[in-house]
């Protein structure tokens, strides 16, 4: 493997691991989440917390900022002209594809900025049981949603909340070609049919976008089809949440 294609990897992931390794208790998410005003009203609120914290924690700690424009997709950070987009994967109950970055943007990434990297927070989620985290996200956010309203008007069931996460490690998957993603396809690491065919809640169709199978990703360690690590390699370790 390359060492100039993981030294960013790996420099980020350490930097991110000294403050995100460990518990994240949701009520304290949302609630940093709603001080900075960003994304708190989200019910998928650990995605948010991880990428505002990651671009508040790498602002502070290494030389980058926010990553390129590609149509309406803006990627995350890019740091020494590499662009890296955050993610979080709960293991349980599906520990298979993780949605990445639609496919124009991964693709225009590949051909003019010499690839694209992700850094994805893994670990265990504790999910609300009884409705109590919802009905407390509820209260806070005041008036009901549009999705929400939307929801209920086609009688669909509320999703299951996550009230915590214990996040153990990062899963760092990049690819540097066009080359490099169709040796991944082909030996089926990445899909190119994320939410193809699916349709937004308006009824426009959704973007397809690229995923990542974590089983699969993480057995390639080491392969040659894409960078893949695991940082740190044995997992985490216990610590309160960042607020």
């Amino acid at each position: 493997m390359d060492q100039s294609q993981t030294r960013t990897a790996i420099q980020i992931a350490k930097t991110l691991a000294d403050e995100l390794l460990g518990v994240w208790d949701g009520k304290k998410c949302i609630q940093y989440l709603r001080k900075h005003d960003y994304q708190w009203k989200q019910m998928e609120w650990i995605g948010w917390y991880f990428e505002h914290r990651a671009k508040q924690i790498l602002d502070a700690k290494m030389r980058g900022g926010v990553g390129p424009t590609i149509g309406n997709v803006t990627i995350d950070y890019a740091v020494n002209d590499e662009p890296w987009d955050f993610k979080a994967h709960p293991t349980k109950p599906s520990d298979g594809w993780v949605y990445l970055n639609d496919v124009e943007a991964v693709d225009t990434c590949a051909i003019h900025f010499g690839g694209i990297g992700w850094i994805i927070a893994v670990g265990d989620a504790v999910y609300d049981t009884d409705g109590s985290f919802k009905a407390w996200h509820a209260a806070l956010k005041g008036a009901t949603s549009e999705y929400e309203k939307e929801r209920i008007a086609r009688g669909a069931p509320s999703r299951r909340r996550k009230c915590s996460f214990n996040c153990t490690h990062f899963l760092i998957v990049k690819v540097t070609s066009p080359e490099e993603i169709e040796q991944a396809v082909r030996a089926k690491l990445l899909t190119a049919r994320m939410q193809a065919g699916q349709r937004n809640a308006d009824g426009s169709s959704r973007r397809a976008k690229y995923g990542v199978h974590m089983t699969r990703a993480t057995a390639a360690i080491g392969g040659a089809h894409m960078v893949v690590l695991r940082y740190p390699p044995n997992g985490g370790v216990q610590t309160p949440a960042p607020s």
